[in-house]
């Protein structure tokens, strides 16, 4: 019975020392979540990914070279490129310093011809939209690390009341009153998250513990003025080290500030239970001022510098959110320039492959010998002849004709024979090549008759080239010079069109 009484009375006397230390440990706990967010170190590299590599790589600009036109190329100067002497040349020396493992050039001037003048274009335009791409991530790169530098700015005056302060000014401490509860300038409520600490956990004789187990003293009580100021500042340094303790993050980020400011709206308040502006006291039960005397007067209280409770006027509280909004705004960048990085590579592979192509070689065209094209005889010209004498093949005389205008007439066979024997192709072209189309000169269903069996037509009926005699006169003609030159152009087109889509 003895040892229960003893058991009780012990767990009595330790009930009753948690509820007589500790009063202020919920502002404590709150001001050192933001101070905590406030100070916690800014990765840029998690905001830019590293440092800046959107750059245009060496060899976009080594592969248009080779596409320049020799002429070009072999200039003092290149008028697409470098229009300067020195620094063409400086190029010109720097593509052919480039060698592979067997020192053999790694960049070539490609040919002159169909080829070059096709693709020369298309690696003209990605180098530039690289470049375009360069400049665009280097801007990208640059807001990001301007984001972050706000920031880091913002935090500072946060924690401290000053950009880029790494300790509590003693200019922020005068009178407890006017330090705890006033609305001046340099010292108001609100001005720094350590200033407002001290306030909750320095007070008069109540002032041990306090804020938790070792954490207050009894130094900043209603005594103290101005001339005390740097003894007060001093007393941030335990509680800094005592807060840093309670610190669960290695980073600074938008998500803890956020939090650490919802932290502090629903601190506010708690636990006062009487006097002016009491949602706006940091503090204990009916503190009626923030004198520090006692436990309910070592508060802080911000009704004088948040007019209509509006939190967001304490000057802290602003900077922290200004804080999280800059490194949200670097955050929001963050996928663009990753994405900067894959298209710069892909212009890379892609500027390769159509320089392979550079390397392609054509199907020949049909060759022909070229020879003078013999005129072939039409019945207008054995019109014109009026005897027999001077009619002859492939036309033929009828003395009998009543039209005394026609006596002398093309015979369709001669005719046919001597189309045979010509050259050319009826398109306007010369050449000995011959696909028996000619055979059928004046014959549509023979000329078609030719097709038959026949994966592409070779012949075709039709009018004559613009050098043909009877140009405009239908006939059976070689359709195999136009089927050519569509192959040729059909597999550059097709290479090309696979290769960028």
């Amino acid at each position: 019975m003895k040892f229960a009484s003893r058991l009780v009375a012990t767990l009595l006397a330790l009930y009753t020392g948690a509820e007589a230390t500790g009063e202020n440990a919920h502002a404590f706990k709150a001001l050192c979540q933001a101070f905590n967010a406030a100070t916690a170190p800014i990765n840029d590299a998690d905001y830019t990914g590293g440092p800046n590599t959107v750059t245009t790589p060496d060899d976009l600009l080594y592969l248009l070279m080779t596409s320049l036109p020799a002429a070009e190329f072999s200039n003092a100067t290149s008028q697409s490129i470098d229009n300067n002497t020195d620094g063409w040349k400086a190029k010109k020396a720097a593509l052919a310093a480039k060698k592979d493992d067997k020192n053999k050039p790694i960049y070539q001037l490609a040919p002159d011809g169909p080829t070059k003048t096709a693709l020369a274009p298309a690696l003209k335009r990605l180098y530039e939209e690289a470049k375009q791409l360069e400049t665009a991530a280097q801007a990208l790169h640059a807001e990001v690390e301007q984001a972050t530098a706000a920031a880091r700015k913002a935090m500072a005056e946060a924690a401290y009341g000053q950009p880029e302060a790494k300790e509590v000014p003693p200019t922020q401490f005068a009178d407890r009153a006017t330090t705890c509860g006033g609305a001046a300038e340099d010292t108001k409520p609100g001005v720094s998250i350590a200033h407002d600490m001290v306030c909750v956990c320095s007070g008069a004789t109540a002032g041990t513990n306090i804020c938790g187990d070792g954490i207050g003293t009894t130094t900043y009580d209603n005594t103290k003025t101005s001339s005390d100021a740097a003894d007060v500042k001093e007393l941030f340094t335990a509680l800094k080290n005592k807060c840093e303790l309670q610190r669960t993050y290695s980073k600074a980020s938008p998500a803890a500030i956020r939090a650490a400011l919802t932290a502090f709206e629903q601190t506010l308040g708690k636990k006062v239970t009487d006097g002016v502006g009491v949602q706006l006291k940091l503090g204990n039960n009916a503190a009626s001022d923030c004198t520090g005397t006692n436990s309910e007067t070592t508060c802080v209280n911000y009704a004088g510098v948040a007019p209509a409770g509006n939190i967001n006027k304490i000057n802290w509280v602003a900077k922290l959110d200004e804080a999280a909004d800059k490194l949200a705004e670097a955050a929001s960048k963050r996928p663009a320039l990753e994405a900067a990085k894959v298209e710069m590579k892909q212009k890379q592979t892609t500027a390769w492959a159509t320089a392979a192509l550079l390397k392609l070689k054509l199907p020949d065209m049909p060759q022909t010998t070229q020879t003078a094209a013999k005129e072939q005889t039409s019945e207008s010209d054995c019109n014109r002849h009026q005897t027999s004498d001077k009619c002859k093949d492939p036309c033929k005389w009828n003395e009998n004709n009543a039209d005394k205008t026609k006596k002398c007439s093309l015979d369709p066979k001669k005719a046919a024979d001597q189309a045979a024997q010509a050259t050319g192709s009826g398109d306007g072209t010369t050449g000995t090549t011959t696909n028996g189309c000619e055979k059928h000169f004046t014959d549509e269903n023979g000329c078609k008759k030719m097709n038959e069996g026949k994966d592409k037509p070779v012949c075709a009926w039709k009018k004559g080239g613009e050098n043909d005699k009877e140009k405009d006169e239908l006939r059976c003609r070689n359709g195999s010079f136009l089927l050519s030159k569509q192959f040729a152009l059909s597999m550059v087109s097709a290479a090309f069109v696979a290769l960028l889509f």
